[in-house]
């Protein structure tokens, strides 16, 4: 099953974007190496999840659906222990 597209033509965009196949992990931008992380975290069946700075590296929209996921998250009973340095994002 193909990717949903971006309407300009390019990929995907948000928490579950790809950057393509067979690319190595340091040739990926700062917010795909962050969303890489985050997805890896909570893909491990741990019932706590610790993050420093999750948002780094994310533009707003991003953000607000990291956060939301992360809502989600805590609401199906997972704890989540963030480290946060901006308070407009806490």
């Amino acid at each position: 099953m193909e990717p949903a597209r971006h309407p300009t033509g390019g990929g995907r965009q948000g928490p579950g974007a790809r950057p393509g196949p067979g690319k190595p992990v340091g040739a990926l931008s700062k917010g795909f190496r962050r969303r890489l992380l985050l997805a890896l975290g909570l893909l491990a069946p741990q019932p706590l999840l610790v993050m420093d700075e999750p948002f780094d590296g994310l533009d707003l929209r991003q953000t607000r659906e990291v956060m939301a996921l992360l809502r989600q998250v805590a609401e199906g009973g997972r704890a989540l222990l963030l480290s946060i340095h901006q308070l407009t994002d806490a």
